[in-house]
């Protein structure tokens, strides 16, 4: 939320307090999960700055006596016709006070399209998708059996990244995921086809002492 703030007004992230959640101050707060926040709250909070961005531009303007649509905010400075004015955040923010203009807005975001029903488990229960391929190279000694990685390669497209080291730990933690599905964990299922090591109770995890025969991978 820090990030979106930010980005909206083009300040420092260290300028915006961020409270904690709390009915009292949003009714319709939600848990957090699948990236829930990112959008949900993010959206919601992106609406409320554009509002109040809207506000100081007109605020800038009048200052300055130029038309609003000439009217940007970079690294805490108001531009007009792209140059520098003498308004900076901090300045602007005053002229806005002193000018009782409101400097407080409410964001409300619903993702638009999402459906799902759980008896059927079909339906629409996301908005967003990103798409990505990755191809391995794998040396295999059938007689000693053992393995290497020999590299790998990741391309995808997730569009315009609002934190981009968490991202890519994301990709990369799904590609050593997929990687130990496929090489180390057991799948069971009983005649009828289902899953019966679906629980901690009937399937042990691997982890990093489970296969000391796999050499290291690095991406």
């Amino acid at each position: 939320m820090v990030q979106v703030g930010a980005d909206a007004f083009s300040i420092d992230p260290a300028k915006i307090k961020l409270e904690t959640t709390n009915t009292t101050r949003v009714a319709n707060t939600s848990p957090s999960a699948a990236i829930a926040t990112s959008d949900l709250n993010g959206k919601a909070l992106q609406i409320a700055c554009s509002k109040i961005l809207d506000r100081l531009k007109e605020v800038a303007a009048k200052k300055l006596d130029v038309n609003v649509s000439s009217i940007e905010l970079e690294n805490e400075v108001v531009l007009s016709n792209e140059s520098k004015t003498d308004l900076n955040w901090a300045s602007l923010i005053q002229e806005a006070f002193a000018a009782r203009v409101s400097l407080t807005e409410n964001g409300h975001y619903s993702t638009p399209l999402i459906h799902f029903d759980k008896t059927k488990e079909k339906g629409h229960p996301f908005a967003y998708h990103v798409y990505g391929t990755a191809i391995l190279t794998v040396t295999v000694d059938c007689i000693r059996g053992r393995y290497d990685f020999d590299f790998v390669k990741l391309v995808h497209d997730f569009g315009q990244s609002m934190n981009l080291p968490v991202d890519l730990g994301q990709i990369e933690g799904g590609l050593v995921q997929g990687i130990g599905w496929m090489t180390m964990e057991e799948l069971l299922y009983d005649k009828e086809g289902k899953l019966i090591s679906n629980a901690l109770s009937t399937y042990k995890i691997p982890d990093i002492y489970s296969d000391q025969k796999r050499s290291p991978l690095s991406i």
